[in-house]
């Protein structure tokens, strides 16, 4: 058994991950604590991203709710990973690939990619 260091209840050993740095070999803090810790973050992470970047495509210059937004690479080679992959970690990551982007909604991103397409075939 071992308590959490975050919410103070005592557990079976197998609700912490393992740590071999530490002495008890495992986290101090829960595998529900930590899992709520990083979904918090990946929050705060997203709306500062969002808040950063804005909510409005830069094809039609209409507001959108984020959901309908896609960030797109303009040079896919460029491309390092996806946006979203950062998000969970580190703003300033997810800020310098959305450097190499565009804020598109959705009928927007259709389009491109249509019209990227189009340029390929003839």
């Amino acid at each position: 058994m071992k308590t959490c260091q975050c919410c103070g209840e005592t557990k079976a050993i197998t609700s912490f991950h393992r740590q071999r740095e530490r002495a008890s070999g495992r986290t101090a803090h829960c595998k529900v604590c930590r899992a709520a810790k990083a979904k918090a973050n990946r929050e705060k992470v997203t709306n500062e991203f969002w808040d950063a970047v804005g909510q409005e495509c830069q094809r039609c210059n209409t507001e959108f709710p984020r959901h309908l937004l896609d960030l797109h690479h303009r040079n896919p080679k460029e491309k390092e990973a996806s946006v979203s992959n950062y998000l969970g970690t580190s703003l300033a990551k997810a800020l310098k690939e959305a450097e190499k982007c565009d804020v598109l909604c959705v009928m927007c991103h259709r389009q491109t990619h249509h019209e990227m397409r189009m340029d390929n075939i003839g």
